[in-house]
């Protein structure tokens, strides 16, 4: 694993280097922060902005965390900005309680709901480690903010959470809300219909993989990203979360096409798994992989926003890998 988190803060200190090579706007923004008086939200605003752009959330975060600490905030775009910047900055606890200041508005905005709650869930439920923080946080407001983004894949989760702790109230107060919206859902909207209770069997990672975990030893390239697709496709459609496995074969490619390399990167932020990263399934190969493609791309910016999965992904232990 070593190696790996070397190789993902290697990519970040390129990034860093080569936008601070010479001035860019996130150092002047920054500048003019520290001399504006007063310091206001707008301002604020426009360093979050300039450090996410630039991939260097860290040092634009950083500049204006202490009057993020001392002064109340209440627009909505820079609560989410805020959140956004913690979480690419690396500071996810941050994150999640400037996503949570946002979505504990009963008229939060639609467009940061839907990528702020599956953050927060992700987040809570994969790095930190907190699921009974994601469960109590879905309990209070999972109903009313299950209808954005990809919130409702955590329905499964949570009524089998609820189940597990007896918490009759919780899960009758959910099926009212699934049943609410799929009364009316017009025929057709496949995300809102489907399943909140996937079967075991619907979620079983070999199944979700079929085609790459039975992959023959000699299929060629093409038959590999088409298994690869079709796994990512499954995953992404199943009523919960839940890993993509054998993905060595996908590391082990020649040449990634466009459409491999999204998918691959998909698992590190749109579609990863649950919990933890599953073991001996390939993803500190897969990890090594996708580092490798940012930094051929000289695209180390871009990885900011995949840096919490690179990072979780890359402690799965992997015993075919030996120098981890």
């Amino acid at each position: 694993m070593i190696a790996f988190t070397r190789l993902i803060a290697t990519i970040l200190l390129l990034a860093f280097v080569a936008t601070t090579a010479a001035a860019s706007p996130l150092d002047d923004q920054i500048a003019a922060f520290a001399q504006a008086k007063p310091q206001d939200e707008a301002a604020v605003l426009r360093v979050l902005q300039a450090g996410i752009k630039e991939g260097r959330s860290a040092q634009a975060f950083a500049a204006v965390a202490e009057w993020l600490n001392s002064h109340p905030v209440t627009s909505q775009m820079l609560l989410f900005t805020a959140g956004r910047s913690a979480e690419y900055a690396g500071e996810w606890a941050t994150a999640v309680a400037f996503y949570r200041q946002v979505l504990e508005n009963p008229k939060v905005d639609p467009r940061f709901a839907a990528e702020a709650t599956p953050a927060v869930y992700r987040l809570l439920l994969g790095p930190l480690g907190q699921p009974d923080a994601a469960y109590l946080f879905m309990r209070a407001h999972g109903d009313r903010l299950r209808v954005f983004g990809s919130a409702r894949r955590y329905d499964a989760w949570f009524l089998a959470t609820a189940k597990a702790r007896g918490d009759t109230e919780a899960m009758t107060k959910r099926q009212a809300a699934i049943a609410e919206e799929a009364a009316a859902t017009p025929p057709g909207d496949d995300e809102a219909a489907a399943d909140p209770q996937p079967t075991e069997q619907a979620l079983d990672p070999r199944r979700i993989s079929q085609e790459l975990v039975e992959l023959p030893e000699n299929a060629p390239p093409e038959a590999v990203e088409a298994a690869f697709e079709a796994a990512v496709q499954r995953a992404a459609a199943a009523g919960r979360p839940v890993a993509v496995i054998g993905i060595d074969r996908v590391a082990a490619l020649p040449a990634w096409s466009p459409k491999v390399r999204g998918l691959a990167f998909s698992l590190f932020r749109e579609h990863p798994p649950l919990n933890e990263y599953p073991v001996n399934a390939g993803y500190p190969q897969l990890v090594e992989r996708t580092c490798g493609e940012f930094s051929r791309a000289k695209q180390w910016q871009a990885i900011e926003s995949y840096a919490a999965g690179l990072w979780q992904a890359a402690a799965s232990p992997d015993s075919r890998k030996p120098n981890q």
